[in-house]
């Protein structure tokens, strides 16, 4: 077998809090994917027969990430067991949930501002502070990227699917 043989294997390996986790995790992206086709069954439908309706959307949205999370499980419980480190061998090692607290918290500031500064500006905030909590230090590319993405993301909903999105009215008080 060769190194980078032997080398894929150990970064496929798992331990077992790892796969259990994995396991839960892609489990409960499941239940919210089925959720969301169950709830698309109350969405109105529409008088023209050549209209697809409100509730395609979220349906093929719905069965591709849940073949991606059966996908996803395969492969988890296919990956081979890896050793559980011991702590003195790794001491430096503890996981750090502060930056997810902080994302998490940028999340709902996101979410709340965007009432009141619309789409743009938060997106594009929201976009270039996520970047640089991941550890990304190009502040130029994070700016640039995080515009183009949000550019991106209001002319797909606002022109392509006609769904409108939050505006500015912090200065319309």
């Amino acid at each position: 077998m060769s190194a980078s043989a032997t080398s894929q294997n150990e970064d496929a390996a798992l331990t077992r809090g790892d796969r259990i986790g994995t396991l839960c995790f892609l489990a409960l992206i499941i239940v919210i994917a089925l959720c969301s086709v169950f709830l698309t069954f109350s969405f109105p439908q529409t008088p023209l027969p050549t209209d697809i309706g409100p509730a395609r959307f979220p349906n093929i949205f719905a069965f591709f990430l849940i073949v991606l999370c059966v996908a996803q499980i395969v492969l988890t419980l296919k990956s081979p067991d890896a050793i559980a480190p011991t702590d003195e061998a790794t001491p430096d090692s503890k996981p750090n949930y502060w930056r997810v607290l902080i994302g998490v918290g940028a999340t709902v500031l996101c979410i709340y501002a965007m009432a009141y500064l619309g789409f743009e500006i938060c997106s594009i905030l929201y976009l270039f502070a996520l970047m640089r909590l991941m550890g990304r230090r190009q502040y130029l590319w994070n700016g640039i990227f995080a515009v183009l993405l949000s550019a991106s993301i209001y002319l797909v909903f606002s022109y392509g699917l006609s769904v409108p999105l939050p505006e500015i009215t912090l200065f319309d008080m």
